[in-house]
């Protein structure tokens, strides 16, 4: 998983053209972008997901945890 940062560093798996300008991930801004959310709750109370700031191409992988 990846911060939106980290991931424009990672090659996309979706790029068509091999210019290298073209290759990295726009993380958040893609359709394909997949944010991580970690449960938080209370004793006896409802569960509540708040999102992270890391997320992962939902294409690909994970990547690293």
């Amino acid at each position: 998983m990846y911060t939106t940062e980290e991931a424009a560093t990672k090659w996309c798996p979706m790029s068509e053209n091999r210019n290298i300008n073209n290759m990295c991930c726009i993380s958040s801004n893609c359709m394909a972008w997949r944010w991580v959310f970690e449960a938080q709750s209370e004793p006896m109370g409802p569960v509540k997901f708040k999102r992270t700031e890391k997320g992962y191409c939902g294409l690909a992988d994970k990547g690293q945890s």
